[in-house]
């Protein structure tokens, strides 16, 4: 229904008021003597409920009061965008808005009922929506929080105001404008001072909440983001005035633009005595509270909550492979005698030792992705999507991390078996723990720092190496001035892998041939190793050590020498990465 009519004050200004409900102009009623609704002695008030400079939004109330006939359930609000309200002076819209929903009641005990409907304006009604309309008919939480992003707040604030100002101007005609006093800029540099909305992003993240419960009222999101600036909002018919005090206290004028159109609006200051000339009646009261020149704010940070989601997340972990698969077969023997080197002769072989300082290890891997991380190689694409992809060749990314810089997440596990060939328990399950690797792979180099690899300059030549891609509240970090840096901290356990010398391949020791590697002083044979050990944990004497490599078509298929795979030099002494 839509219901008008006009009166005139005591100034003999022409007040109108439109009242539109449901959207509905089917039905056309005029509000005046002789009709069902006619106007009171005292028709229409418009108060501010600001309470001091702190608010952030400055809102206002208007208050229409009707004589009605008849009952007038129109009037009766389940939402408030049910009814909307526009009040004029003069041809100039004073207040724009929404009758109050369920605050309407109607007596019938005369022959004409005095009724009161209470206004609010669009920033009080934005407490009746959540943000991204959470709840409405067809909008679900869980859709609305999985295609959350990192927005500005300009798009933000554009979204939120545009919903609730659908369907305001009754007349039209009207222009709805949002303008900033550009007070507030990104820095002393920012030539457009009126953009700053444009600059600064926030996270949906943090206004979405654990639950539907939680999620933000949209005046609570808007409060927190011109708070964040020190600004505030008002209402003033169609126009929204975004400001702060200083511009308004100040002796310039205020150039004010308009963020969504771009359009300017100069405005010079001027000052409004009060007096009889210019007020009617004489029951009004100004009166001043506390004054307060200075205001102490101790803040104390009890926890802070994770900022961006761990890469080792359980919950996000998810494998572009089937299964894992025996990636690396070690081969050591604690000593430096005959009998040390006779059993790893036998174990590099498969022969049988009862050597007890003689043990294979199985390692397992698996390679694990996570949706919220990426991991470049060079900068060109993401190594989860060049190499793991249709289930097979399960090995080729640990081994490229095992030549060239890299991150990856990587599932590892071993089995080992000490005297190879008389322990042959059954291994019923491998236990497997989540990594983050981040591969260097250093030349063992530490004492000429200009052979030194990697040095600064290629380790920063490899950044990034591991991209945050998700859409957790902090994502994205503003300093509060350009002398404050902002630190991310990773708390968790670092394995600081050494690089592994061998006694020399496994090729070069499961391939020899004693007739042409006859050595007058070590013998023949596997002999020709004889003493080349390795640092050991356990043994004073080293080691005899060495590594296999394995590979698979799938996870499932039975795992093949990798010959073309050693990570390792030919000779002692030669250190390059291995796992």
């Amino acid at each position: 229904m839509y219901i008008h009519g006009h009166f005139y004050n005591e100034w003999n200004d022409r007040i109108e008021v439109h009242i539109l409900t449901h959207g509905d102009r089917g039905q056309e009623l005029e509000i005046g003597e002789g009709s069902e609704i006619d106007w009171t002695d005292d028709p229409v008030d418009i108060t501010s409920e600001v309470s001091d400079t702190f608010d952030v939004l400055l809102r206002h109330q208007a208050s229409v009061r009707l004589l009605v006939r008849n009952f007038v359930p129109d009037f009766f609000c389940a939402s408030c965008r049910d009814a909307v309200v526009n009040i004029y002076r003069e041809g100039k819209c004073l207040f724009a808005g929404f009758v109050e929903p369920q605050t309407y009641s109607q007596g019938y005990n005369e022959e004409q009922d005095e009724i009161e409907l209470s206004c609010i304006d669009v920033l009080t009604a934005l407490q009746y929506a959540k943000y991204g309309n959470v709840g409405a008919l067809g909008v679900l939480y869980g859709v609305v929080k999985a295609s959350a992003s990192q927005r500005t707040m300009l798009d933000i604030i554009k979204e939120i105001m545009a919903d609730m100002t659908a369907g305001l101007d009754i007349k039209g005609g009207h222009s709805l404008r949002f303008l900033y006093d550009g007070s507030r800029a990104v820095d002393s540099l920012t030539a457009n001072r009126h953009a700053v909305f444009g600059q600064l992003s926030v996270s949906e993240l943090l206004f979405l909440g654990s639950d539907e419960d939680e999620v933000w009222q949209q005046d609570e999101v808007l409060e927190e983001m011109l708070k964040y600036l020190n600004l505030h909002i008002v209402q003033d018919g169609f126009t929204f005035y975004i400001f702060s005090w200083e511009s308004v206290k100040g002796n310039d004028s205020i150039y004010w633009r308009d963020i969504v159109g771009g359009e300017r609006l100069p405005m010079n200051r001027r000052t409004v005595d009060i007096s009889t000339k210019n007020v009617t009646g004489t029951d009004t009261t100004i009166s001043v509270g506390e004054v307060f020149n200075q205001i102490l704010l101790t803040c104390k940070i009890e926890s802070v909550e994770s900022v961006i989601e761990s890469p080792l997340d359980d919950d996000l972990l998810k494998s572009p492979f089937s299964n894992k698969q025996k990636y690396m077969t070690e081969y050591s023997c604690d000593g430096e005698g005959k009998r040390a080197i006779g059993a790893f002769d036998a174990i590099t072989h498969g022969n049988p030792t009862d050597y007890d300082g003689a043990k294979t290890t199985d390692w397992f891997m698996q390679v694990m992705g996570n949706a919220q991380w990426s991991f470049p190689r060079n900068g060109k694409g993401n190594l989860m999507e060049l190499y793991c992809s249709d289930n097979r060749n399960q090995q080729v990314l640990p081994n490229i991390l095992g030549t060239e810089p890299g991150t990856a997440i990587v599932a590892l596990g071993k089995v080992e078996r000490k005297s190879a060939g008389t322990d042959n328990s059954p291994v019923s399950k491998v236990p497997m723990t989540n990594y983050l690797v981040v591969s260097v792979n250093g030349n063992g180099e530490d004492r000429d720092e200009h052979k030194v690899y990697p040095n600064e300059a290629t380790l920063k030549a490899g950044i990034p190496c591991a991209v945050y891609t998700g859409n957790t509240t902090g994502g994205v970090f503003s300093p509060s001035d350009e002398n404050t840096t902002n630190y991310i901290v990773l708390s968790g356990k670092i394995v600081l892998n050494p690089v592994m010398a061998v006694t020399d391949t496994f090729k070069a020791i499961y391939n020899y041939k004693p007739t042409f590697h006859y050595n007058p002083l070590l013998g023949g044979g596997i002999n020709q190793w004889w003493h080349r050990t390795v640092p050991s944990r356990d043994n004073s004497d080293g080691r005899y050590y060495t590594q296999r490599w394995w590979r698979a078509e799938t996870p499932g298929s039975e795992p093949q020498w990798d010959e073309a795979t050693a990570h390792a030099g030919a000779f002692y002494g030669n250190r390059t990465g291995g796992i």
